[in-house]
């Protein structure tokens, strides 16, 4: 469910999950792998306790 959620709301997640969508993958492929990423977000906010940024979680995607 918060991958649904940041794949509509989040935009670099949403950047990301459209790219995977443009790649021909699969739509539950897509927002698992969106739902991956929010896991290692979610452990290195544990674990150092930074704050959370989408441009650092995905930084391949620019937005304009």
């Amino acid at each position: 469910m918060p991958a649904l959620v940041a794949s509509r709301c989040d935009p670099y997640a949403k950047a990301f999950f459209d790219s995977l969508l443009a790649r021909n993958k699969a739509r539950l492929q897509a927002l698992i792998a969106v739902a991956r990423k929010l896991l290692h977000a979610i452990y290195e906010i544990f674990r150092s306790g930074v704050m959370y940024e989408g441009a650092k979680l995905f930084p391949s995607i620019t937005l304009s």
